[in-house]
C-alpha cells in the first residue's frame, strides 16, 4: 500500500514538473515574439512599407553607418502587446545595442500601426544633434501621411530628414538623401547692432519731459487734489521697469524645399547587427 502511494506521488511531482517547464517554455515563447529579432537596417515586421522604399533607406542608413558610424534602425511592429510605445523603444533598442558601444551613436524609429504609435528612440551620442524638440517635429511631419496610410512615404521623409541633419553636421554627403531637407539652426537677432532704439528712447525722453514741464505749469493749488497719475508717470513706468513685451517659442523648422525628391541609391554589403549602443530614454513619440 506504501509502495503504491509513493508511486502515486512520484508520478503526481512529475506532471507538476512538467506542466511548470511547459508554461515556462510559452512564457520565454512570448518573450521572444515580443522583440524580435533585427534583420536589417530596416525591419518592417507590420508590413507597411513598399519594397522600393525600404532598398532606398537601407542604402542610406548603410552608408551613414559606414561613413560616420551612425547607425539607425527603422522598425514596425504589428502590436505593442499592451505597453506603452516608449517601454516598448528602448527595451527593443537596447536589445538590439543600435549604436556603437563606444559613441552611443544609435537612433531607434519605431511604427506601430494597429496602435496608431511612433517613437523616435535616441541614443546617448545623438541627443546633441537630435534634441526631443527635432525628434518631436519631425514625428509631426510624418502624421498627415500616417493619416492617409502612405506609411511608406511618411517613414522615408523621417528617414531622410535624419540622415540629411546627421550628414550636413559631418560635412558629408549620403546618396539618395535631399540635403535641402536638413535641419537648420533659425538664424538668432543681434541685440544692439542698431541705432534705431536709442534713437526712439531718447525721442520718447524728450516728449516725457516737455509733458512733465506742461504738467506743472497747469497744476493747482496745494488743495487740489488728483484722482489720476500724470501722463508723464504712466510714460515714465514701462521705461524705468520694462513694459508688456511679447515673446515665444522658435521651434523648428524644415528645409527650403517641399518634402519631396528623396532619390534613389543603392548599397551593397551584409547587415552584420548593431554595435551595441546605450539609450536613456531621449526621443519623441506621438500619434495619429
Amino acid at each position: 500500500m506504501k509502495t503504491l502511494t509513493a508511486v502515486c506521488h512520484q508520478r503526481l511531482a512529475r506532471r507538476l514538473v512538467g506542466g511548470l517547464l511547459l508554461i515556462l517554455s510559452f512564457s520565454l515563447v512570448g518573450q521572444a515574439d515580443e522583440y524580435p529579432s533585427a534583420r536589417g537596417f530596416v525591419n518592417d515586421f507590420a508590413g507597411i512599407i513598399d519594397s522600393e522604399a525600404a532598398s532606398q533607406m537601407e542604402a542610406m542608413l548603410r552608408q551613414l553607418r559606414d561613413r560616420a558610424g551612425i547607425e539607425i534602425a527603422v522598425v514596425t511592429v504589428p502590436s505593442l502587446n499592451g505597453r506603452p510605445i516608449e517601454d516598448y523603444s528602448i527595451e527593443l533598442a537596447r536589445r538590439w545595442g543600435v549604436g556603437g558601444k563606444e559613441e552611443n551613436s544609435g537612433l531607434l524609429l519605431l511604427i506601430a500601426p494597429n496602435e496608431r504609435k511612433y517613437r523616435i528612440e535616441v541614443g546617448y551620442g545623438l541627443e546633441g544633434d537630435i534634441p526631443d524638440g527635432l525628434a518631436g517635429e519631425i514625428g509631426r511631419r510624418m502624421r498627415p501621411y500616417f493619416r492617409r496610410q502612405e506609411y511608406s512615404q511618411g517613414i522615408l521623409l523621417a528617414v531622410n530628414s535624419i540622415v540629411a541633419t546627421l550628414a550636413e553636421k559631418r560635412n558629408l554627403r549620403i546618396e539618395g538623401s535631399d540635403p535641402a531637407l536638413a535641419y537648420h539652426e533659425p538664424p538668432r537677432r543681434e541685440r544692439g547692432s542698431s541705432g534705431f532704439g536709442i534713437l526712439l528712447l531718447l525721442v520718447i525722453i524728450i516728449v516725457v519731459i516737455a509733458i512733465s514741464a506742461s504738467d506743472a505749469g497747469r497744476r493747482g493749488g496745494p488743495g487740489r487734489r488728483r484722482r489720476y497719475g500724470r501722463a508723464s508717470d504712466w510714460l515714465w513706468y514701462p521705461i524705468l521697469f520694462g513694459g508688456g513685451g511679447s515673446g515665444g517659442f522658435g521651434g523648428y523648422r524644415g528645409g527650403r524645399s517641399s518634402w519631396g525628391g528623396f532619390g534613389g541609391g543603392g548599397g551593397g554589403g551584409g547587415f552584420g547587427g548593431f554595435g551595441g549602443g546605450s539609450f536613456g530614454g531621449g526621443g519623441a513619440s506621438g500619434d495619429w
